[in-house]
């Protein structure tokens, strides 16, 4: 896959098919508009191309607090992986944010993408205040010579794929939901930093993780992972939240690696988060909540066996 910030280095003599979507997530939906895409630029002689967009446009419109399912660098890695050619990558700003979708199609995509096909996701909307629907395109697509096609929704026996919708399953820990639309498991990935060390006392040494502020943290409460360290899988357990028992006021991330010993304080790991263990809850004292993190570590062996 080639990767492009600038449409100037793009070689125009290359029939596009062009696709367009922020494609947070690169879920199971997205992977059937890229395997689409790349159908019919096979059939045209030509090569697929993403175009997206960084920031993410609720986050430039003023939604601050929005959580993103995949940071630049995980989609980056995500779309390498699913066939496409070409990934285009484009600032959003307030000014882009204000092109109707005419233009955008006409400026950017016509003009100086110089687009041959443009492959639209069932309920794909771009342009200012989302016009750009198919139904809208569709109207002035032949007179500005360029073939559009719209594609059927994708769903699974979870049901509806979308954004929206796994971000709901992770907020509401239903992790089995969110990895049957992600076609993955979600991910999160931290540089280890100096914690309370109250998990050594009790023999249950976990790493802190400190985790990108804008990437989306599922519901808190405890969970079965596995680990990724140094290019090797580890079984572990997560903890996100605020350690009530022994009275934490700040939300943490930690990790509990089963069977290892060594240390990684400053080093980069990768949590791939497989099951809701359980809610967090307050203990009376340090033996009960010592006795139910043993019990949570028998629970995730059993889950790896």
């Amino acid at each position: 896959m080639k990767l492009y910030y600038n449409l100037s280095e793009i070689n125009p003599e290359i029939p596009k098919i062009v696709s367009i979507g922020v494609f947070d997530g690169v879920h199971k939906g997205h992977l059937s508009i890229i395997k689409s895409l790349q159908t019919v630029a096979k059939a045209n002689g030509g090569e697929s191309y993403l175009i997206t967009f960084e920031p993410h446009p609720r986050i430039v419109l003023g939604q601050s607090d929005f959580k993103l399912l995949t940071l630049k660098e995980e989609k980056i890695y995500l779309l390498e992986r699913s066939g496409l050619d070409n990934l285009v990558i484009l600032p959003f700003t307030k000014d882009v944010s204000e092109l109707s979708a005419k233009q955008f199609i006409v400026d950017v995509l016509l003009q100086k993408l110089q687009m041959k096909t443009l492959v639209l996701g069932y309920d794909n909307q771009f342009g200012k205040n989302r016009e750009g629907t198919y139904e809208v395109i569709s109207t002035w697509n032949q007179s500005a010579n360029f073939e559009l096609i719209q594609l059927e929704e994708h769903t699974n026996d979870a049901g509806k794929i979308s954004s929206t919708q796994i971000r709901n399953h992770l907020e509401a820990g239903e992790i089995e939901l969110a990895i049957q639309k992600l076609g993955y498991a979600y991910s999160l990935t931290g540089i280890v930093i100096e914690g309370k060390k109250i998990g050594r006392t009790i023999g249950i040494p976990t790493a802190n993780l400190s985790i990108n502020n804008t990437k989306l943290l599922p519901k808190i409460g405890s969970y079965i992972v596995s680990v990724l360290y140094e290019n090797t899988s580890y079984k572990g357990m997560l903890n996100i939240g605020r350690n009530p028992t022994i009275g934490n006021e700040s939300q943490s991330v930690e990790v509990y690696i089963l069977d290892f010993n060594e240390d990684i304080y400053g080093k980069s790991l990768e949590v791939s988060i497989l099951q809701f263990l359980r809610d967090e809850q307050k203990f009376n004292s340090i033996e009960e909540l010592k006795t139910q993190l043993h019990n949570d570590v028998e629970k995730t062996r059993l889950f790896f066996q």
